[in-house]
C-alpha cells in the first residue's frame, strides 16, 4: 500500500486556534453568584490557558484529552481552590463570598456513518483532520490521489454531541449554583473510502472545561470521640460517618482527610467539637485534635466530682438540708414562667450551623 501523510503545522492545543467558546453560563436570575465581565474575560483569555497548562506541565503536548481529564479529576480540589483565589482577586471580594466546585474537564465524542469493518483499512481512502472551523491541519491518503474539495463538517446534532451537551447542562443546572462551561477544543476526522463515490464517515471530539459557582456555605462536620477513646470519628449533619482518625493526629491532617472524603475544599470545612468549639478550615489552629476533645469518661468523672463537692458544701443536719431545699423550690416558683422553662432545656447533642 502506498500511504501518503501530509501535516499542516497547525496547533490545536488549549485554544491556540481560538476554539474557546462559552457553552453555558448563569442566567439573569442567578446574578447573586455570577461573575463580573473582568472574570469572564479572564476565563476566555490566553491567560487562563497558560494558568491551566501549569497544572499539566509538558504532558499536555503529547497526551490525549482523556488522559488530561483524569489529571483534572485527581487535582480537582487543588484546581478549584486556585481558581477561587484568582476569581476572588478579579472580583475584589473576600474568598468567603463564593466557592468554586465541581471542576471538570469533559470529553464528548460523536460520529456519523462511522460503522466500519476490519476490511475498511484495506480500501483506498483519504482521511482529513480538521479544527473546529473545518480547516484541515492533516491529511492521510492510502492508494488514492486525494479529494478535490474539502467537505463541510456536519452539525453537532447530527454527530450526537449536541444531545450530550444538553444532558450535561441539565445535570449542572442545580438550584443555588451557577454553572459555567466553555469549549477548549473541537476536532473533526473525515474519512472517504474509495473516493470519489465510496462511503464517507465523520468522527468528532469536543473538549470543554466546566465548574460551578456557589454562595459560600461552610460544610459542618461533627467531631466525636470513639467508644474506645483511641480515635475520633467525624459525621456530617445527616449522621453519616466520614472519617475516623487517630486522636493523636493534628487538625490539619483531619481537615485534609475530610476534604478528600467530602470532595470539598479545606477552606469550606467547619469542625464542630462536642464542647461547641467551631474550627474553620480556612484558618485552622495548630496542634493535636486531643486539645479540643473531652473523652466521655472524663466528663462523667467531672460530674461525679461536682456531685461530691456539692454534698460536702451542703453539710448541716437533715432538717437544715430540707429547709434549704424548700427555699430553693420557693425561689424557683417565684421566677417568671419563661425562665423556669429555660432552666429545664438540655442540650440535644451537637448542633451544626451553616455559616
Amino acid at each position: 500500500y502506498l500511504c501518503h501523510y501530509r501535516h499542516h503545522h497547525h496547533h490545536i492545543i488549549m485554544g491556540q486556534t481560538w476554539a474557546k467558546k462559552m457553552l453555558w453560563h448563569p442566567g439573569p436570575d442567578e446574578k447573586e453568584v455570577s461573575l463580573s465581565q473582568a472574570s469572564n474575560d479572564w476565563l476566555m483569555s490566553d491567560e487562563f490557558d497558560v494558568w491551566l497548562k501549569d497544572f499539566f506541565g509538558f504532558t499536555y503536548k503529547f497526551r490525549s484529552w482523556l488522559y488530561l481529564k483524569g489529571l483534572v479529576e485527581q487535582q480537582r480540589l487543588h484546581i478549584a481552590r486556585k481558581m477561587q483565589e484568582e476569581l476572588c482577586r478579579l472580583e475584589k471580594v473576600k474568598p468567603r463570598r463564593f466557592s468554586v466546585e465541581n471542576v471538570a474537564l469533559e470529553v464528548l465524542q460523536g460520529s456519523l456513518n462511522a460503522e466500519g469493518s476490519m476490511f475498511s483499512m484495506c480500501e483506498p481512502q483519504v482521511t482529513l483532520r480538521m479544527d473546529h472551523e473545518g480547516r484541515v491541519y492533516s491529511q492521510t491518503t492510502i492508494n488514492s490521489s486525494g479529494i478535490h474539495a474539502n467537505p463541510t463538517p456536519p452539525s453537532l446534532s447530527d454527530l450526537g454531541i449536541q444531545q450530550q451537551l444538553e444532558a450535561r447542562q441539565r445535570e449542572a443546572d442545580v438550584e443555588g449554583s451557577a454553572s459555567y462551561a466553555f469549549r477548549i477544543s473541537q476536532t473533526y476526522c473525515f474519512t472517504h473510502y474509495s473516493p470519489p463515490r465510496g462511503k464517507q464517515s465523520w468522527e468528532s471530539e469536543l473538549v470543554y472545561f466546566r465548574f460551578d459557582l456557589r454562595p459560600f456555605q461552610a460544610y459542618v462536620v461533627q467531631v466525636e470521640v470513639s467508644d474506645s477513646g483511641d480515635s475520633i470519628q467525624t459525621f456530617n449533619l445527616a449522621g453519616d460517618l466520614l472519617v475516623e482518625i487517630s486522636s493523636k493526629s493534628d487538625v490539619e491532617t483531619l481537615l485534609k482527610a475530610l476534604a478528600a472524603a467530602s470532595q470539598r475544599p479545606v477552606d469550606m470545612l467547619c469542625l464542630a467539637f462536642p464542647d461547641g468549639t467551631l474550627v474553620h478550615g480556612e484558618d485552622p489552629p495548630r496542634g493535636s485534635i486531643e486539645s479540643f476533645l473531652v473523652p466521655p469518661h472524663a466528663e462523667n468523672d467531672s460530674n461525679n466530682m461536682f456531685d461530691h463537692v456539692g454534698k460536702q458544701t451542703e453539710g448541716g443536719t437533715p432538717e437544715e438540708q430540707q429547709q434549704r431545699q424548700q427555699q430553693q423550690q420557693q425561689q424557683h416558683q417565684e421566677q417568671p414562667e419563661h425562665l423556669q422553662e429555660r432552666q429545664h432545656i438540655e442540650p440535644q447533642g451537637n448542633c451544626g450551623i451553616v455559616f
